[in-house]
């Protein structure tokens, strides 16, 4: 295989990234699920405060209420005991080399380097500060923009938009 077709970069999550990848993931994604939780807090809302005549539409009120604060919380729960165990940096970079036959990654934290084809990928996500490759609804490796050059950016949009299929793709 040409060096030309091959992308090697070495990227890793900074302390305030994975707060941002979180929400992101949770909010970004799918950005239907921020104006559902927005509804239930709001019909929560009315419910407790119209609906203190009513046993039922008063608890249905406070579940309503309820969910999307306890979805944050438990959200920042997790993000508190990630940050907690430290090394964030250190336990997050790899290196990634991408070709047309697919992802590897090779971290100093894992014992086996990673490596995925094509066909396995679930999506590939671009926002702000990264490129995402989901290889499945929870796995996913994080490209820092800022890691990757024009060269190497060019050519990894390329591999991805021949060799996943369009409907995967969600790039800015």
């Amino acid at each position: 295989m040409a060096e030309q077709e091959k992308v090697v970069v070495t990227s890793g999550l900074k302390r305030g990234d994975y707060r941002r990848l979180t929400y992101w993931n949770m909010f970004g994604k799918k950005p239907v699920i921020l104006p559902v939780l927005v509804m239930m807090l709001l019909i929560g809302a009315a419910c407790i405060l119209f609906g203190r005549h009513s046993t039922n539409a008063y608890l249905i009120g406070i579940i309503l209420a309820a969910c999307p604060v306890l979805i944050i919380g438990m959200m920042e729960l997790n993000i508190f005991n990630v940050l907690r165990k430290g090394q964030l940096e250190a336990r997050t970079t790899a290196t990634y080399t991408v070709d047309r036959t697919g992802i590897i990654a090779r971290s100093p934290a894992a014992q086996y380097p990673l490596a995925y084809n094509w066909r396995d990928v679930e999506g590939v996500y671009e926002n702000s500060r990264f490129y995402i490759i989901f290889i499945n609804k929870i796995q996913m490796m994080t490209l820092r923009k800022t890691d990757v050059d024009a060269a190497q950016r060019a050519l990894l949009m390329q591999l991805v938009k021949k060799y996943v299929p369009a409907q995967k793709i969600h790039l800015k």
